[in-house]
C-alpha cells in the first residue's frame, strides 16, 4: 500500500475513534442513552459510506452491518437500518425497543419488538470498526472504494473532529 493512502486511512480512523469509539461511551447512561443510539446509527453510516460508497445507502448500511457486525447485529440489518430512518427522521424507535443497562434482554423480543441494549450495541460498534479497518489495509477493493469516497466528498478523511470551545 502506498505511504499517503495509509496515511489518510490512519487519519480517518483516529477521527473515527476519537468521535465514536471515545464519544459514544460518554452517552451510555440513562440520560444520554437515546443519543447514543443515534451516535451509533450515525457511525454505522459513516463506515458504510466508504465501505460502498457507489451502493444506495440503505443497501450499504444493510451490507456493512451484515458483513462487519458478527456478534448478533448483523443478522439484523434491517431492523437496525430501520431503526436508523426512525430515530433520524421521527425520533421514535419504530420496531425496536431501546434499552440500557439490560444486556441479559439484548437481542430479544420485548412487548413484541427486538430488544436493543445500548452497551452490546456499542460493544459490536468497536469491534465490526475494528474488523472493517484491519481489512482495507490489506483488500484492495476496498482501498479503492476508500479513495473513491473521499474523492466524490473532500474532507471526508480529516475534517470530522471534536469541537473545543477556545477562550
Amino acid at each position: 500500500m502506498s505511504e499517503p493512502i495509509e496515511r489518510t486511512i490512519n487519519q480517518f480512523r483516529l477521527n473515527f475513534d476519537a468521535t465514536y469509539l471515545r464519544g459514544l461511551p460518554l452517552l451510555l447512561n440513562d440520560s444520554g442513552a437515546a443519543l447514543a443510539y443515534e451516535g451509533l446509527l450515525a457511525a454505522i453510516d459513516r463506515l458504510a459510506s466508504i465501505w460502498s460508497p457507489a451502493a444506495t445507502s440503505a443497501d450499504r448500511f444493510r451490507g456493512f452491518v451484515a458483513r462487519y457486525f458478527v456478534g448478533g447485529l448483523g443478522a439484523h440489518a434491517d431492523a437496525l437500518w430501520h431503526l436508523r430512518n426512525q430515530l433520524a427522521h421521527s425520533f421514535a424507535p419504530g420496531a425496536c425497543e431501546l434499552l440500557v443497562h439490560q444486556s441479559p434482554q439484548h437481542l430479544t423480543q420485548r412487548n413484541e419488538r427486538l430488544a436493543l441494549n445500548i452497551e452490546d450495541c456499542f460493544a459490536e460498534l468497536a469491534l465490526a470498526s475494528n474488523r472493517y479497518f484491519s481489512e482495507l489495509l490489506t483488500n484492495s477493493s476496498l482501498r479503492e472504494n476508500f479513495r473513491w469516497r473521499l474523492a466524490a466528498a473532500p474532507g471526508t478523511a480529516t475534517e470530522l473532529r471534536a469541537v473545543t470551545q477556545t477562550h
